[in-house]
């Protein structure tokens, strides 16, 4: 990857992604002018990966994958409202993926 960005609310789980090899921490609660530089251009990144199923956290990374790039979902928090124009326009691919092994 050229570059990986964490995003979290909390500064513990963005000084573990440091440490484990995020190039840049953002911390969207308080720093989300930050996430929206790379909106640019219709978007930045080629693979978004999704952890916490909030809503809020997925319409913003939609917004910065660029066109026909990939969400993978893992977090699941009930029902989400995405915006299908927005994935429809930027051809995004949407996949899940399951946490746990032994459930099926």
């Amino acid at each position: 990857a050229r570059e990986i960005v964490a995003t979290d609310v909390m500064a513990g789980v963005l000084k573990t992604a440091a440490e484990i090899g995020a190039d840049r921490t953002i911390n969207v609660a308080t720093d989300a002018d930050k996430l929206a530089a790379y909106n640019a251009d219709k978007g930045y990144f080629d693979v978004m990966f999704e952890a916490s199923g909030n809503e809020r956290a997925v319409r913003a990374g939609l917004e910065v994958l660029r066109p026909r790039g990939v969400l993978m979902q893992l977090g699941l928090g009930g029902d989400l409202a995405i915006p299908q124009n927005l994935v429809v326009a930027k051809e995004i691919e949407m996949r899940g993926t399951f946490r746990f092994h032994d459930e099926f």
